[in-house]
């Protein structure tokens, strides 16, 4: 059985099936509710469909501008083929209003453009970069690699010029065993994560969100660190080798033997971190200040770091504090690390109420 789609005078426009035209017909009443546009379709009378083609057309012109208005890919995916009949089997060269240097656009779908020759060479060189070594665990390794194959396909075929962001926080991602050097994760959230003993040496984690993240034995060598967020992180003897630390956020990280020698650390805060046992050797925060109020950093090394520390500092090794500030504060640096260039910052006391946040 089929139905007929034909003018008043009886020329017959399209032969389809019954629930061919259904469709067609169903379609076109809903496109017409949603553009406030008649469509130009009668309901149906026995087998056919009675078309005003000059209301149809109208009709086609409006559908058109409301799936042009906006890149939506669902939108696009319901409307193309409706569209593209509407074109084929009723329409052929007829202009649109409104388009009139143009023939009906044709909404078939279109072989994908490859993006890529826009992009900033930072951006291009995650399309060929690869893990030196995968993580151990199967779903870390599975989501790693669904993360980066996502990423991808977007750089390509969606016209995006930037590094989609990682979000692994949440979902308990194991990557250890993995080699990531060089990885570019700005951005990512690697909250819960556990990358403990990952190699990311040069990576770039700008903006991070490592919050309580497992990074015991990591080595982030050289790696770009700048505003990431590492509250409550467990970072005992992680490398930080030359890290940029710039504004970062550690407030209660566990820090324990982790080596920061070189690291640059301008703006940090590093509030009740446990630092004990600390290789800060060589460490810069001199262009501002690094902030260490309540850290404990007993046995910590200070040798050649250069800087101003935000205050008071737990000295004591058990789990009676010891805080020292100020002049107090400062011999004890003058004492223990004679190499160090430290400042302390003097200010007021600020209230119990700011005390956890630096200035």
């Amino acid at each position: 059985m089929s139905q007929f789609f034909q003018t008043a005078d009886g020329t017959t426009i399209w032969n389809p099936s019954n629930s061919m035209a259904a469709l067609f017909a169903g379609t076109a009443q809903t496109l017409a509710q949603i553009t406030a546009t008649p469509s130009g379709i009668a309901p149906p009378s026995q087998d056919e469909y009675i078309v005003d083609l000059e209301q149809f057309i109208a009709f086609v012109a409006a559908v058109t501008r409301w799936f042009d208005a906006a890149r939506h890919d669902c939108r696009h995916a319901l409307a193309a083929g409706w569209l593209s009949v509407a074109r084929a089997k009723f329409l052929g060269e007829t202009p649109l209003p409104g388009h009139t240097d143009i023939q009906v656009i044709d909404h078939s779908p279109r072989p994908a453009v490859d993006h890529t020759a826009r992009l900033t060479d930072y951006v291009r060189d995650f399309l060929t970069w690869e893990p030196k070594r995968w993580p151990t665990n199967p779903f870390g390794a599975e989501f790693l690699a669904g993360y980066i194959d996502t990423a991808r396909t977007r750089l390509r075929e969606e016209g995006i010029d930037y590094i989609p962001t990682f979000f692994g926080g949440g979902y308990d991602i194991d990557l250890r065993g993995a080699v990531l050097d060089g990885m570019p994760l700005d951005d990512a959230w690697l909250c819960d994560c556990n990358l403990e003993g990952v190699s990311l040496r040069d990576a770039r984690l700008y903006k991070a969100n490592l919050t309580q993240g497992r990074l015991d034995r990591a080595d982030l060598t050289g790696a770009f660190l700048r505003k990431s967020d590492l509250y409550k992180a467990s970072a005992r003897a992680t490398i930080l080798r030359a890290a940029d630390l710039r504004g970062v956020s550690a407030f209660d990280a566990d820090l324990r033997d982790a080596d920061l020698s070189g690291a640059t650390l301008h703006v940090a805060s590093l509030n009740r971190a446990d630092l004990r046992g600390a290789n800060l050797c060589a460490a810069r925060f001199d262009n501002g200040w690094i902030s260490l109020d309540g850290a404990r950093i007993a046995s910590a090394r200070f040798d050649g770091a250069i800087g101003c520390i935000w205050g008071p500092c737990d000295l004591s090794d058990t789990d009676t504090p010891h805080l020292l500030d100020g002049a107090e504060l400062e011999q004890w640096f003058t004492d223990n690390h004679p190499d160090a260039r430290i400042t302390i910052r003097r200010t007021p006391r600020r209230s119990s109420a700011a005390a956890a946040t630096p200035p």
